[in-house]
């Protein structure tokens, strides 16, 4: 899903990481980011940007909690290229 919020969105750091977080997070709030809703709390959300994943809760009067941040695992590449050919391996 698609997360939005309008007007000047409120962001708490619980945790008082750098003022970046809070700037990127509601950055994304105001333009839409994909959002995944935690399906164990209500109104608690797993929101992605390129290099980082956010946790957060909105509360009712609309207002951020930033509960946590994470680096995005990049997915490895399937296969290397290179020069040199296979070599089969033993039976």
């Amino acid at each position: 899903m698609v997360l939005k919020l309008n007007g000047e969105v409120a962001i708490e750091d619980l945790w008082g990481r750098s003022p970046g977080s809070a700037d990127e997070l509601r950055a994304l709030l105001s333009r839409g980011a994909f959002a995944t809703t935690d399906p164990h709390r209500s109104r608690f959300y797993e929101i992605d940007s390129v290099s980082r994943s956010f946790y957060v809760h909105i509360c009712p009067s609309g207002k951020v909690l930033l509960l946590a941040v994470w680096p995005k695992q990049q997915s490895e590449p399937v296969a290397h290229a290179s020069n040199r050919p296979l070599e089969p391996t033993p039976a």
